[in-house]
Parts: structure tokens; C-alpha cells; sequence
């Protein structure tokens, strides 16, 4: 029996980490290259590097590095969504609201990347990586304010 509470600890604690992270490495330079790394480094992982191959295998639906999202209809599972993922959702809106970039537009572009990387995993029916979705949601409704953010940190 799979415990229903668990997803949601897992999210909390993903969260507070990424909140933690955010306090800890607050710095402009940091908050502006930080998220284009990881999004390069997820979308290698998940073409052709450990991910991949965790993926090729399947990922049982208990595993402590990823989210189970369920399937409508009886299916086992939609797909799995990792906790580096919800970590970096954290500390990119942490960044957000410290550097005074547009709120609820980063907030909407982070959700809306979210979803789109689900849906197109769905679609697909193949792994997505999310952080460079997330990355986007986060730095584009931005990019004015990114530019000065570095001019002046």
C-alpha cells in the first residue's frame, strides 16, 4: 500500500530545500546563469545521459527521486516529474521575488512550464526535460530585468 500522504511531504521538502538554496547562492550572477546550466545539463541528461537510461529501464512507481503523477482512466502512472525538478521550481520563484522581477508573469511562465513539459511528456509518450521549460518560464518575462539585474549586481 502506497501511503497518499508521501507525494506531498516530498513537495514540501523539495520546496524548502529550493528555498534554502535560493537564500543560500543569492546572488545575480548566480540567479541568471545558474538556470541555463541546469537547463542544459537536464536536457543532455534526459537525451542521452543517466536519465536516459533510467528512463529506457522505467522508473517503479515508488521512487524517491521523482513524483508520480497519476494517469486518468486506471493507467499506473502519467509520468514521473524528478524532486531536482521541484526544487528548482522553488528557488527560481525565491529569485524572482529577491531580484524584483515581474511576479505573477514569472510565476505563471514557472506554472505554465510545468505543464507543458507534462502535456508533452504525455503526448510524446517519451521523457521531457522540465528545467529547461522552467528555466524559459522563469528568465523570459524577464529579460529586460535580467540585463539590468547584471549591469548592477
Amino acid at each position: 500500500m502506497v501511503c497518499r500522504q508521501r507525494p506531498v511531504v516530498e513537495a514540501l521538502v523539495a520546496s524548502a530545500v529550493g528555498l534554502l538554496l535560493a537564500r543560500w547562492l543569492r546572488s545575480s550572477a548566480i540567479a541568471v546563469t545558474l538556470p541555463l546550466f541546469v537547463a542544459l545539463i537536464d536536457a543532455w541528461s534526459v537525451a542521452s545521459g543517466p536519465s536516459s537510461r533510467m528512463f529506457a529501464g522505467g522508473t517503479p512507481a515508488d521512487d524517491p527521486l521523482s513524483f508520480d503523477l497519476p494517469a486518468w482512466g486506471g493507467a499506473l502512472s502519467a509520468g514521473h516529474l524528478g524532486l531536482s525538478d521541484a526544487v528548482f521550481l522553488a528557488m527560481f520563484a525565491a529569485w524572482a521575488l529577491h531580484f524584483g522581477f515581474r511576479r505573477v508573469a514569472t510565476i505563471a511562465g514557472l506554472v505554465l512550464g510545468l505543464i507543458c513539459t507534462l502535456l508533452l511528456g504525455v503526448a510524446l509518450d517519451a521523457a521531457i526535460p522540465a528545467l529547461p521549460l522552467l528555466a524559459a518560464g522563469y528568465l523570459l518575462p524577464n529579460l529586460d530585468r535580467v540585463g539590468r539585474l547584471l549591469r548592477h549586481g
